[in-house]
C-alpha cells in the first residue's frame, strides 16, 4: 500500500504518475499549484484521494476504476475537463462551498455515482456542458441548498433535460426527509 503526499511540491507534471499501480492515496494539498494533465489517470488501485487545490487539469484521475472516496476540502473551485472520467469506483462526492464551475465531462463515464451532494454551496456552479453527467446512473441524485433549488433548475445547462440533470436535482431537506 502506497500513499503519496504532495508536500513543497508545486508542479505535478502531465502523466506524471499515470498507471501506477502501487498507489492506493494520494493527498494533493493547496501548494500544488499545477495538476498537470493525465497526473493520476489510470492508476487502477487508487481508491482515496483528498484534493485541497483550487483545480485539477484535464483527465487527472481519468480511468481510476478503483478510487471510491474523494475529498474536495474548502478552497476547491473547479473540476477539469474529464478529470473523474470513468472512474467507476464513486459512488457518492460531496463538494465544497467553494465549488464554481464543474468543466466539461467531468463525471462521464462514473457508472456508479449516484450521489452529488451540493448542500454546503452559497451558489449555482456554472455547469459548462450537460456532458458532465453523461453516462451516469439514471436515478442521480444531484442535491441543492432548498434556499437555491429554484435557481439551479432555472440555471443555464443545470435546467437541461439533457442526460436526466433537471430530474436529479432535489432539494437538501427532500432528501434528508427520503433517509428517514
Amino acid at each position: 500500500m502506497t500513499a503519496v503526499t504532495l508536500d513543497n511540491i508545486e508542479t505535478v507534471g502531465n502523466y506524471a504518475f499515470y498507471g501506477c499501480t502501487s498507489i492506493v492515496q494520494v493527498e494533493i494539498p493547496d501548494t500544488v499549484a499545477t495538476l498537470g494533465t493525465y497526473a493520476f489517470s489510470n492508476c487502477v488501485n487508487l481508491q482515496t484521494a483528498t484534493i485541497s487545490r483550487n483545480t485539477l487539469g484535464s483527465s487527472a484521475f481519468r480511468g481510476c476504476t478503483s478510487l471510491v472516496n474523494v475529498v474536495l476540502e474548502e478552497g476547491f473551485q473547479t473540476t477539469g475537463n474529464t478529470v473523474f472520467y470513468g472512474c467507476t469506483g464513486l459512488t457518492r462526492i460531496t463538494f465544497p462551498s467553494t465549488i464554481g464551475t464543474i468543466s466539461n465531462a467531468a463525471f462521464s463515464g462514473c457508472t456508479n455515482l449516484a450521489i452529488f451532494d451540493f448542500r454546503k454551496s452559497t451558489s449555482v456552479p456554472t455547469l459548462a456542458r450537460t456532458t458532465a453527467f453523461t453516462n451516469t446512473p439514471s436515478d442521480k441524485k444531484i442535491i441543492v441548498p432548498d434556499e437555491l433549488y429554484d435557481d439551479w433548475i432555472s440555471a443555464s445547462n443545470w435546467s437541461s433535460s439533457t442526460n436526466g440533470i433537471v430530474d436529479a436535482i432535489i432539494r437538501a431537506s427532500d432528501y434528508e426527509q427520503s433517509l428517514a
